[in-house]
């Protein structure tokens, strides 16, 4: 029977399997490109900033959620089943909040991507 710590630890060192938002690689700070438009490089920088804000606000919310249903478990003794139930639950949760943020990050990197020409699709 392994305990939870056990499996926090392996999931340390395989971020996609993490079980909780806590078990997730740190962010790496984001360097808006240098477009020649300071006005516009700041603008993205500061949208990628925000953003990544709000992620971790999220993180956190989700984190302390589920610390809140490890405390509420351990005070009904649930059994082992409940308990792999709940962690199944917890990585679901987790999974689907990266997902979200990655997709939130790849949007807006879409958007910091010069703008091709509007005529280019048109010549050929």
């Amino acid at each position: 029977m392994a305990n939870h710590e056990e499996t926090a630890t392996e999931n340390k060192s395989r971020p996609e399997n993490a079980v909780h938002p806590k078990e997730l690689p740190a962010r790496q700070p984001f360097t808006a490109p240098n477009t020649g438009n300071a006005t516009r490089d700041q603008k993205i920088q500061q949208q990628h900033t925000q953003l990544i804000a709000k992620q971790d606000q999220e993180r956190q919310q989700l984190q302390q959620k589920q610390d809140q249903e490890h405390q509420r478990q351990a005070s009904q003794k649930t059994n082992e089943a409940g308990k792999q139930q709940l962690e199944q639950q917890h990585q679901q949760q987790t999974q689907k909040l990266e997902q979200k943020h990655t997709q939130q990050q790849e949007k807006l990197q879409g958007k910091t991507q010069p703008a091709a020409p509007k005529h280019a699709a048109t010549l050929k």
